[in-house]
């Protein structure tokens, strides 16, 4: 089961061989591992290289500071004619492979097209959580068949749950039959939103919306160019996604 849920998760697979995930309804640690678990697999596989890479970086920060002891190691042991330890070695070797990756990033990752990316699906993703999160708990606190017979951090934790879940993960904590209007239009609009490109979820694509809503605001601006962050938008890139 944990398996199955963990992979089906990550996926965005929209399915579960439960009929509903009520048994982590109280449960605040089950229900954060898989709201992870569906925020990194539908917000885009190059987000996640992205994150890797900062981690990569971090420790490669890390290890420079051991080069002083492994210098020290490696003279001591060279002195006593023994060869150099096993932990050295490992260590040595698994720094090389850490600047072999992050310099093939650096190489392929290059332009302000990707950096963009990642700023539109890491800055929308979190918005889009925390607006529908605090949409589900203003909704459906006061519905007794849902959320509001649980305590505050409960509710707090169910309406993270349903807002990421909302974007084509497909599980459910209690029985959306029981949702107000209000959440089931929430539902709607993240359903038809969903992950980001590239990614394990469903809908439109962030970045695709993120457009479509610049485009009507240029429309409205009467601006002759729709700008991201300072960089302008292709008309190919804006037909795109008006077609979609």
């Amino acid at each position: 089961l944990s398996l199955f849920t963990s992979v089906s998760a990550f996926n965005n697979a929209g399915f579960s061989i439960l009929n509903d995930m009520s048994i982590i309804l109280k449960n605040l640690g089950s229900i954060y591992t898989i709201v992870i678990l569906i925020v990194f697999g539908g917000i885009g596989f190059p987000v996640i290289i992205f994150f890797e890479k900062i981690f990569l970086e971090i420790f490669k920060e890390i290890t420079g500071k051991f080069e002083v002891w492994g210098e020290t190691h490696l003279m001591s042991r060279a002195i006593k004619g023994e060869e150099p330890s096993v932990i050295y070695l490992f260590l040595t070797k698994l720094s090389s492979i850490t600047e072999n990756k992050i310099e093939s990033y650096n190489q392929n990752l290059r332009g302000a097209s990707n950096k963009i990316q990642t700023n539109i699906l890491i800055i929308g993703s979190l918005s889009l959580i925390i607006f529908g999160a605090a949409g589900f708990y203003f909704a459906e606190s006061g519905n007794p068949k849902t959320i509001q017979p649980l305590d505050f951090w409960e509710k707090v934790a169910n309406s993270v749950f349903a807002s990421v879940c909302a974007r084509t993960a497909g599980f459910n904590t209690f029985d959306f039959a029981n949702i107000t209007d209000p959440s089931l239009v929430l539902i709607c609009s993240l359903m038809f939103i969903g992950g980001g490109p590239q990614g394990t979820a469903g809908g439109i694509k962030i970045t695709t919306f993120v457009i479509l809503v610049l485009y009507l605001k240029n429309v409205i601006s009467s601006k002759k160019v729709i700008e991201i962050y300072g960089q302008p938008i292709s008309k190919k890139a804006v037909a795109m996604s008006i077609r979609t």
